[in-house]
């Protein structure tokens, strides 16, 4: 088999495989995922910006002007991130075409 042939082979394959992970998980259901862990890490900070008709970075300027919230974030935040990342980095092929 030549070069071509071969390349138009795995093209093909590589094709079915991504419709076969599309199938098997749902974008919304990968959004779901996602925002249960930020709900389960920020849900405090989310239940004071709806009681008090604020955006996202109100809190956050209020956060970052107490100590104890930078307490509680700072040595939890790198690995925060890198989980989410990880998350999208596996989780996302299935939904990025």
């Amino acid at each position: 088999m030549d070069a071509k042939a071969r390349a138009s082979s795995l093209a093909v394959t590589v094709m079915h495989y991504r419709e076969e992970m599309k199938n098997d998980i749902s974008l919304k259901d990968i959004q779901e995922t996602c925002f249960t862990y930020i709900e389960a890490n920020f849900s405090e900070y989310y239940r004071l910006m709806k009681e008090r008709n604020l955006d996202a970075d109100d809190v956050g300027q209020l956060a970052s002007r107490k100590q104890s919230a930078i307490d509680e974030i700072l040595p939890v935040i790198h690995e925060f991130v890198a989980v989410i990342k990880e998350f999208w980095d596996l989780a996302g092929e299935p939904v990025i075409y």
